[in-house]
């Protein structure tokens, strides 16, 4: 496997069924080419690994993590949904949760179908989720946390 950092490789985790994987993978890997030119580490990067591999390695569960694809389709996002605040939504059709607590950060990008879904990733690029999402995980010591 790629090298991993716990508190500084991003997951990107998408569901392992057939719909997912077609749909929701590419948006993974356009957002992990949006990642990893942005980091200043080896461990600055993203792995874009399935919902099945993500809820077998606890380990890995502490990583900063973007789950994409909603609770029916994504079983890691069905176990972290209710969890995290949402930031944005489109009258509930399209949702993009974040939580960042220290080291810990899980941002959720899903929609009632693949038009919201694509639609919740858009949003998290374009209104600058992803920027604030890792500027707060890769911050240097002694930076002060900005909001989104």
């Amino acid at each position: 496997m790629a090298q991993l950092e716990i508190n500084e490789t991003i997951l990107i985790v998408t569901g392992s069924e057939l719909v997912p994987e077609e749909k929701d993978r590419p948006l993974a890997y356009r957002l992990k080419a949006l990642i990893d030119p942005r980091g200043q580490s080896p461990y600055h990067r993203a792995i874009v690994v399935s919902d099945r591999w993500y809820m077998d390695n606890e380990l890995f569960q502490i990583c900063p993590t973007i789950f994409i694809g909603g609770p029916g389709v994504n079983q890691a996002t069905s176990q972290v949904y209710k969890k995290i605040p949402v930031a944005w939504t489109d009258n509930t059709q399209a949702f993009v949760q974040i939580a960042i607590s220290g080291t810990d950060a899980k941002a959720a990008l899903w929609g009632m179908n693949q038009d919201g879904t694509r639609a919740a990733v858009e949003v998290f690029i374009g209104q600058n989720y992803l920027d604030y999402f890792l500027k707060v995980i890769w911050q240097k010591p002694g930076e002060a946390e900005g909001s989104a």
